[in-house]
């Protein structure tokens, strides 16, 4: 499906992808594990397939829906991540910090996350030569670079946000909403 020229069938696909107008993270990652497995359990295969899709001419719109999707992630991870390393911290004494209940337990999200990095990089044999390969030609095209840049902003304007909200002692922001291209 990746791979297909065929405009119905990258129609077909958009649809599957897209779910009232933001990319289903289930679904996209279900379709680069399928078209690793269909590779000997290859992920590079799978993402240089999908990246071929993503930075298609036509493929704007999915590009920042895919840029928005990772900033959520990402920026969620980074969240989950703080919370589970402050509470570690806190229970082991190492310095005092005020943890919230709960903060030493991996978040379901960081633990999905930590486990597809170790089954599908680190025991499935995954050349890291490729996957950085793959990487670094994409990231060279002028629709990769404005992507990554998209990436890093969202985060970095997340981060800073809930930096000054910290600092001033205001509530947490209300519901992100995806910014407007």
């Amino acid at each position: 499906m990746l791979s297909d020229d065929s405009a119905e069938l990258r129609s077909a696909l958009k649809g599957f992808l897209v779910k009232d107008g933001e990319l289903v993270a289930d679904r996209w990652t279900g379709l680069l594990t399928s078209a690793s497995r269909m590779n000997g359990d290859d992920i590079s295969v799978g993402l240089n397939s999908f990246l071929e899709y993503i930075f298609a001419d036509d493929s704007t719109e999915m590009r920042y829906m895919l840029a928005d999707l990772l900033v959520e992630e990402l920026d969620g991870l980074g969240v989950d991540l703080t919370k589970f390393l402050r509470g570690y911290l806190a229970n082991n004494s190492l310095f005092s910090l005020q943890a919230q209940p709960g903060d030493a337990q991996m978040s379901p999200k960081l633990q999905q996350a930590l486990s597809l990095v170790n089954d599908s990089l680190l025991r499935k044999g995954v050349r890291i030569d490729d996957f950085f390969g793959i990487m670094q030609r994409f990231i060279t095209l002028p629709a990769g670079q404005k992507f990554v840049a998209e990436v890093v902003l969202g985060v970095a304007e997340r981060y800073s946000a809930r930096t000054i909200r910290a600092i001033f002692r205001l509530p947490p922001a209300a519901e992100s909403t995806r910014r407007k291209r």
